[in-house]
């Protein structure tokens, strides 16, 4: 899913992430659109303000995006169609399905580790860049 952010407070460097159709609702053009930011390219320096009751869905949206993102290197279409290959006769595909579904939890259990943190209030909302400089990184394995 690709996301945007739509500036608020260009003096505080404030912004809300919002998706294609909240943008095109709010009357973004063609060209806005396209140039928009998918979760990685993050406007620098600004930082994401939601409502508390809207903080999973961004923080889901953005790690969702993320887990796709990486699956869409080796050619699968998604996440969950790369780790339904981890029972493959297919070596290549089980590795990889097996490397991502390890990732995949490790990456949501930190999410919402943070994501608990930040209604709390124990630390502050994460920058999109933030948070996934955050998370696990992964290694393709080799076979």
């Amino acid at each position: 899913m690709k996301l945007y952010a739509e500036i608020i407070n260009e003096e505080s460097k404030e912004c809300i992430v919002i998706n294609q159709v909240e943008a095109e609702t709010l009357g973004w053009s063609k060209y806005d659109l396209e140039v928009g930011y998918n979760g990685k390219f993050y406007l620098e320096g600004y930082t994401p303000v939601q409502p508390v009751s809207d903080l999973q869905t961004m923080f889901t949206n953005i790690v969702q995006d993320h887990l796709d993102s990486k699956a869409q290197e080796r050619h699968y279409d998604d996440i969950f169609t790369a780790v339904s290959y981890v029972n493959s006769s297919d070596p290549v595909f089980a590795a990889e399905a097996s490397a991502l579904l390890l990732w995949r939890d490790q990456v949501w259990r930190l999410c919402y580790i943070i994501l608990d943190e930040v209604k709390a209030g124990v630390r502050p909302i994460p920058s999109v860049t933030e948070l996934l400089e955050e998370l696990p990184k992964f290694e393709w394995p080799e076979v």
